[in-house]
Parts: C-alpha cells; structure tokens; sequence
C-alpha cells in the first residue's frame, strides 16, 4: 500500500479527531429546531463504526480516557433520542444498554449527564409499555432511592406502573397531560393503546 503505518496511539488520536469532528457536524444537525433525521441516522451509523474502531465501546477492555468516555456517551445520547423520534424500538434499546453502562459502571470518572435521569426514565417508561415489569422492576433497584421520590423524570413511570397496579387507568390517561419531556408521550401512546 506504501502508505505511512501508524503505531496504536497515532492511529487512535486521528481517529479520535476524525469521530470528534463527525460528532460535532451530529450535533450541529441535532441540535437544530427540526433536525434532518436522516441524516443524523447516517452520522449516528458511522460514528458508531468509529467507535467500534477506537475501541471505545467499553466492552473491548481498554481503559479509555474521560474525554473518550464523554463523547462516546454524547454520541449515545442522541442516539437514544434519535431512535424515538424514528419511532425505531428496538434501535432505542440498543442504544439504552450501551448507555447504561456509562451511567451505572463510570459513574464515579463522568460528570454526570444532564440527560441521565430523562433517559432512564423513558427506558423505564418503554419497559412498562411492552409489558416488561420484572425488567422495571430490576432497573428501579440501580437507583437511588432518593431519584425514585424526587426526581421528576424517574418519578412519573414509578406513578404510572402504580396506576397499571391499581387499575386506575383513568390516572394513566391524565399522566400524559404531566409528561416531564416531550419524548415520553412516544411509550405513554403505547401503553395507552394496550390499556383500550
């Protein structure tokens, strides 16, 4: 090939250049009032295989770098809300279980995200709208008690599983007009139609 060979550490800083750059031209397109999803799809798709190729995913067993970990939680961040504005499930789940791990396993290396407890909440939420209540109830455990009374985002699915318990659906209609984001009417609108 006659071209230049790398060692690890170069090739992993140009790529690391590379993926920051394509996730600032996501963030830019995400960002935007009506954002293109289309093309935050394809963003999303290569960024993806940039991390796979730096090894990023914590998976591989490389220690990575705060910076490292930040972006590649970034980048699943909007994924995750991507996926519910392409109403693509089983993309949302992905995206959850990768994101989970930044949340739960590097808590204590990460600032944490202002999107932590808006995301968790709607993983709990899509839980209880395909039925899935051990799962909500496994997830509930990892957090602290203390989100579970106060926090407005994990609080709402914690009220609606209690309202399915009860059978007061009439409370369950009325929790869509309380929607702490705008992303969760996606799962309500689902549990509402399993509820009719």
């Amino acid at each position: 090939s006659g071209g230049l060979v790398l060692n690890g550490a170069e090739a992993s800083a140009g790529g690391l250049r590379a993926a920051a750059g394509m996730y600032e031209q996501l963030k830019g397109e995400w960002s935007r009032k009506s954002p293109n999803l289309s093309k935050c799809g394809e963003a999303l798709g290569r960024l993806k295989l940039a991390l796979l190729d730096l090894n990023f995913l914590p998976t591989t067993g490389t220690k990575l770098t705060k910076q490292q970990l930040l972006l590649a939680r970034d980048i699943l961040e909007i994924g995750a809300q991507w996926s519910i504005l392409k109403k693509d499930i089983p993309s949302f789940e992905r995206y959850m279980a990768q994101l989970k791990c930044y949340y739960f396993d590097y808590k204590e290396e990460l600032p944490e995200s202002a999107y932590k407890h808006q995301l968790l909440g709607l993983n709990l939420l899509f839980l209880l709208s395909q039925n899935r209540v051990a799962e909500f109830h496994t997830e509930l455990e990892r957090l602290p008690a203390k989100d579970l009374q106060t926090n407005v985002y994990i609080k709402h699915p914690v009220s609606l599983e209690q309202y399915l318990m009860e059978g007061s659906y009439n409370k369950v209609f009325l929790a869509k007009g309380n929607i702490p984001a705008e992303s969760y009417t996606f799962f309500i609108d689902i549990l509402l139609d399993t509820i009719r």
